[in-house]
C-alpha cells in the first residue's frame, strides 16, 4: 500500500501512485517532467483501449448506411437520364445546327441543350430534398459557392 490507500500496480491509480510516492524528507522519486510523460502516455494508451472496447458499435461504421445508397440510387435515375440526353442534345447541336449559319433555327439550335439542363435541375432539387439536414446543409453551401453567392 501507498500513502492514501492506493495498492501499486492496480491499473491507472497505481501507475499514478508509483509515479507520486514521496520519499520520507518529501522529495518525489521520479522529477516532475518524467512524472507527466509516465502519466500521459499511461492515460493516452490504457484510457484509448478502454474508450475503443466500450464506446465503439456498429453506429460508428465508415462506410454509407442502406438509407444513403438508396437515396444515391434514386439520385443517379433522376440524373443519369438528364445527363445522357444533354449528350446526346449536345452532340445532335454540334453535328446538325450550323450555329454560324445565318438561319433563325441556330438560336433554337443553341437553346436545345437546356431542356435536359433543367432535367438536372430537377435531380438536384429532389435530392436535396431526400437528404438529411446536414447533408443539405453542405450541398446547399457547396452551390452558393459555386454560383459566387458566398
Amino acid at each position: 500500500m501507498v500513502a492514501g490507500g492506493i495498492r501499486r500496480g492496480a491499473g491507472i491509480e497505481g501507475h499514478l501512485a508509483d509515479a507520486v510516492e514521496r520519499r520520507p524528507y518529501g522529495e518525489s522519486r521520479v522529477p516532475l517532467q518524467s512524472i507527466c510523460r509516465r502519466v500521459t502516455s499511461v492515460l493516452d494508451t490504457r484510457m484509448r483501449g478502454r474508450h475503443a472496447v466500450a464506446m465503439t458499435s456498429n453506429l460508428d461504421s465508415t462506410g454509407s448506411s442502406r438509407g444513403d445508397r438508396a437515396r444515391t440510387r434514386a439520385y443517379l435515375r433522376d440524373f443519369l437520364p438528364g445527363m445522357i440526353g444533354y449528350l446526346a442534345v449536345l452532340a445532335l447541336v454540334v453535328t446538325f445546327g450550323n450555329l454560324d449559319g445565318s438561319s433563325p433555327w441556330r438560336f433554337l439550335w443553341a437553346v436545345l441543350p437546356v431542356i435536359p439542363a433543367l432535367w438536372w435541375l430537377r435531380a438536384v432539387a429532389r435530392h436535396i430534398g431526400r437528404i438529411d439536414d446536414y447533408q443539405q446543409r453542405l450541398l446547399l453551401q457547396g452551390i452558393g459557392v459555386g454560383f459566387g453567392l458566398r
